[in-house]
């Protein structure tokens, strides 16, 4: 049986040395008084038959100790594994990305709690399945050539898809994996599974913006963002070039704009944008004349777009013209 870690010459997966064995005997022997062996007399016999019984019952005892001091480290020895298996199954359970192991037919072995609440699907209906089955149609091809790889090579490779989720949703991940040689099977294959989906709507948000920025340039006018919660307004630059203003030479409020229409017709703009504001109009159209920075006067068109911002504790209309 091998031994585990404690006296000097044990060391984990082998026996004990002669020294070890040495080592423990002495600290057996002091524990136990050679005045504490007394025994009583034989009946019958010789001196010499009493000190070998003697002789005996102390080896006796002295074996005795020294397995109980085996025992109690083989004692201390469980309640540490039981300590480290207990951190471990915490950090596997709780880690903030899934964990998996396949077996060479591509079954469910073992899955953490992540991965599970990344499901829908509670452990017991996991385990044993194909990993196929949870992976979205449209990428399961891409799955069983990654799969294949995985089989075939030593190397950790990466792979984005989606997996299914229970109630028929689909989410996006990125899965690491990598072959693991077994004793008692061919090999496994151990996997981590990260949620991407948060960063893969930020890139599309961020293309879609990019995209909007490259069609207001293109534009032959501009736009400009009024914010009625803070009063601010974004000009575009292409706006700017139409007023004949650089940039610092507008300001970020409304004042600008109420200063430089036309007197009459800020008469007439001004309650149709009232009305588009109570009313909570989507869309909205005027012309009327403004002056530019030269103090040229142009006529312009503006459309209004409405767009309710989120999270406000009223709805303050955002206005992009």
């Amino acid at each position: 049986m091998p031994w585990g870690h404690g006296a000097d010459g044990m060391t984990k997966n082998s026996y004990p040395t002669d020294e070890a064995i040495r080592n423990l005997r002495k600290t057996a022997e002091a524990l136990l008084p050679r005045a504490a062996m007394a025994t009583t007399p034989l009946p019958r016999g010789t001196a010499e038959q009493q000190a070998a019984f003697d002789d005996l019952a102390h080896e006796l005892r002295v074996h005795q100790i020294a397995l109980e001091m085996q025992n109690e480290e083989l004692r201390n020895t469980q309640l540490t594994l039981a300590e480290t298996r207990d951190r471990y199954l915490d950090l596997f359970e709780f880690a903030p990305v899934g964990y998996l192991t396949l077996n060479d037919q591509g079954l469910v072995q073992e899955i953490n709690l992540t991965a599970t609440q990344m499901l829908g699907i509670p452990r017991a209906r996991l385990l044993q399945r194909r990993m196929a089955a949870f992976v979205a149609p449209q990428d399961r091809d891409r799955w069983h050539r990654y799969y294949v790889r995985l089989k075939q090579g030593r190397d950790k490779l990466d792979c984005e898809l989606h997996l299914l989720q229970q109630g028929g949703g689909e989410f996006a991940v990125r899965l690491s994996g990598a072959r693991m040689a077994l004793f008692d099977a061919p090999f496994a294959i151990r996997m981590t599974i990260t949620d991407v989906s948060d960063a893969k709507q930020l890139a599309a948000l961020n293309e879609s913006n990019l995209r909007l920025r490259l069609a207001i340039e293109a534009m032959s006018g501009g736009l400009y963002d009024w914010d009625r919660l803070s009063n601010q307004v974004y000009w575009s630059s292409e706006l700017k070039h139409v007023c004949g203003a650089h940039n610092g030479e507008l300001s970020a409020g409304r004042a600008w704009w109420q200063e430089n229409v036309h007197p009459e017709d800020l008469q007439r703009v001004r309650p149709l944008v009232r009305q588009v504001i109570k009313q909570r109009q989507s869309r909205f159209s005027v012309e009327y004349r403004i002056r530019t920075i030269d103090g040229r006067w142009i006529h312009v068109a503006s459309r209004l777009d409405r767009v309710r911002c989120q999270g406000a504790d009223f709805p303050p209309d955002r206005y992009p013209d």
